[in-house]
């Protein structure tokens, strides 16, 4: 991604005219470009009417995923699969913006493990379109708490989950909450610690 916003109209131009039926985009975000300069180039991606995968590469930890990232994300109406990866997700960013891609099939949403998810983010992803089957998430393991994991298992439509890390903070009742969704087949759980399997007994 150019840190010059005319270059990547430039750029986005020229990928449009060669390359129209574009199905899928991995952008690496460098940490010379600033977030409002990232909301901006995202935005031009929908003009790539069979755009439907995006992976969305933030090169370190110092590159922040912010709400006007996350607005310009949920321009993009056509996306059935969105990876948000390393970089940090600022704690006030509202996710539940994304309820606007109703054909959104899989969703990740990966930062640093120094920056993970906390509770009020896992209760805007209950809000994502019906369409969701596949999830997975880093959380922050010292933030996370049982209401967290309640929100979790709103999600019906869940066929994978991937949850790392998790152990530190889930207890047996809220992994067998998880386990409980209807059309649940794979469940993921990292844990930080060796002792975090022996606390869950019963249901590993």
């Amino acid at each position: 991604m150019q840190p010059d916003e005319g270059c990547w109209m430039s750029a986005i131009g020229a990928a449009r005219a060669e390359q129209p039926a574009v199905h899928s985009c991995e952008l690496l975000v460098s940490p010379r470009v600033c977030p409002e300069i990232v909301a901006e180039n995202l935005k031009l991606l929908f003009i790539f009417d069979n755009l439907r995968h995006l992976q969305l590469r933030l090169g370190t930890d110092d590159v922040l995923v912010t709400q006007r990232m996350v607005c310009a994300l949920a321009e993009l109406l056509h996306l059935t699969s969105l990876h948000v990866l390393q970089g940090s997700i600022q704690p006030a960013v509202d996710i539940s913006h994304w309820s606007s891609l109703h054909n959104l099939a899989e969703l990740k949403l990966l930062p640093y493990e120094q920056a993970g998810l906390l509770d009020q983010q896992l209760e805007q992803l209950s809000m994502l379109s019906s369409s969701l089957t596949s999830l997975s998430l880093r959380l922050d393991p010292s933030h996370i708490t049982a209401a967290g994991t309640q929100h979790l298992a709103r999600l019906a439509t869940l066929r994978q989950l991937s949850l790392c890390p998790m152990g530190q903070k889930c207890t047996a009742a809220e992994l067998q909450r998880l386990l409980e969704l209807p059309q649940l087949s794979d469940l993921t759980l990292g844990v930080t610690r060796a002792s975090d399997v022996s606390e869950l007994p019963g249901c590993l």
